[in-house]
């Protein structure tokens, strides 16, 4: 996980009791030729976060996403269900799959 750039972190909480931190690292895009954005598993809302949080939420995701594949801003709605909202020229919308780290490659524009 690289920096260099924004970090814009979002916490959203699912209704197991998981909280999943996105955020941006912009120098990925650049460095890696892959998106910018990725999701933590954590253990509350103060962390701590990614795989070395370990059980029960722990994880560190770099998501697949279909519209949000350079740098751009993004945000995240959350509900019953969670969708990332992306900014690549135009405003895109993809649902997230239930772990709401992940993006099966729909998205709307």
């Amino acid at each position: 996980m690289n920096g260099a750039g924004c970090f814009n972190p979002r916490m959203v909480h699912r209704s197991d009791g998981g909280w999943i931190l996105w955020f941006n690292a912009p120098e990925d895009t650049f460095s890696q030729n892959t998106n910018a954005y990725w999701a933590l598993g954590c253990n509350g809302p103060a962390g701590p976060c990614g795989s070395a949080a370990g059980t029960p939420h722990g994880t560190d995701h770099k998501p697949t996403l279909g519209p949000c594949t350079d740098d751009g801003d993004f945000s995240l709605t959350s509900g019953a269900a969670a969708a990332v909202v992306c900014s690549q020229g135009r405003l895109s919308e993809e649902q997230l799959t239930p772990s709401w780290v992940e993006g099966p490659g729909k998205a709307r524009t």
